[in-house]
């Protein structure tokens, strides 16, 4: 196979994958970004890039919704997985009591200021 093949095609496979995505941070008051949640739409794994056959890297949570919005399912899963842990390790690092205090702001859409979805995302959540 030619370079000139070879570019075409790896072409043709990165316009092969569009999905819309939503992309979620984390940025600590000290400015550390923590492991992002990219949330694509679909109802399986398939919805992945590579229909769920590669991994996702370190630094990355995957997730997959319907619609690719975040849910209160996927927020919850994100905190899980990322906030609480890094609260975990912050508090070893500095040595702590275990039932430190975090404060976590939530900056939202605005489709997220809607009544029951506002209600969903704020509610409250002891993290141990």
């Amino acid at each position: 196979m030619s370079n000139e093949e070879s570019s075409r095609n790896r072409r043709e496979r990165q316009q092969s994958f569009k999905s819309q995505i939503t992309c979620t941070i984390f940025v600590t008051e000290s400015g550390s970004v923590l492991p992002v949640q990219m949330i694509f739409g679909g109802t399986t794994h398939r919805c992945y890039p590579g229909q769920g056959k590669e991994v996702a890297p370190h630094d990355v949570l995957w997730a997959h919704t319907k619609s690719h919005w975040q849910t209160p399912e996927s927020f919850m899963e994100l905190v899980e997985k990322v906030v609480i842990p890094y609260k975990t390790c912050i508090i070893k690092e500095h040595n702590l009591q275990q039932n430190q205090v975090s404060i976590l702001k939530i900056d939202v859409h605005y489709c997220c200021t809607r009544t029951f979805a506002l209600h969903s995302f704020t509610r409250f959540y002891h993290a141990p």
